[in-house]
Formats: structure tokens, sequence, C-alpha cells
């Protein structure tokens, strides 16, 4: 008797492992998929981290040629300013002598009168 219920007892444990297994086989395959998901996320992320680095790359180097290309402007600007402001002053000088002249001329004619 002794034989048989260890024989029975036996042939219980044996179904649960086994059924316990085939929860472990599932859950392993659940995870393998998750995983392979995973990697396929990360590879899609990998490949847009590229993309945006190459972006920031070529915009840096826009942004490098638009400062240069600012710089120059800045410089010419100055200089326009510069040739304003002489042009201004041999303005201001002209119309000061044109100023001269005339008072000038007036005395001129009120003498000869």
């Amino acid at each position: 008797m002794d034989e048989m219920l260890q024989a029975a007892s036996s042939r219980a444990l044996a179904t649960l492992i086994a059924a316990k297994g085939l929860d472990l086989e599932e859950m392993g395959t659940e995870e393998v998929a998750e995983g392979l998901a995973r990697m396929a996320a990360s590879q899609a992320m990998q490949e847009r981290s590229d993309e945006l680095a190459k972006a920031g790359v070529e915009l840096a180097s826009r942004g490098a040629e638009e400062l240069e290309a600012a710089a120059v402007a800045a410089d010419v600007a100055k200089g326009m300013a510069a040739e304003g402001v002489g042009e201004v002053a041999e303005g201001a000088a002209d119309l000061g002598a044109s100023e001269t002249m005339s008072e000038v001329a007036e005395a001129l004619e009120e003498s000869e009168d």
C-alpha cells in the first residue's frame, strides 16, 4: 500500500511540476517577446538619435556660417556709419561756410549802398 501511495503522490507531484513547467515556459516566451520588442524599439530610437545628431551638426554648421556673415555685415555697417558721420560733418562744415559767405555777401551789399 505504501508503494501505491508513493506512486500516486509521485504522479501528482510530476503532474504539478509539469504544469509549473508549462507556466514557466509560457512566461519565458512572453519575456523573450518583450525583449525582442524592446530591442526593436531601441534600434529605432538609435536610428532616430543618429538622424537628430546629424541634423544638429548641420544646423550648428549653418549657424556658424550665419554668425560669420553677420560679423561681416556688422563690420560693413560700422564702416557705412562712420562714413555717414563723416559726410554729416562735411555737410555741416559746408553749411557753416555757406552761411558765413552769405553773411559776408550781405554785408558787402550793404556797404556798397
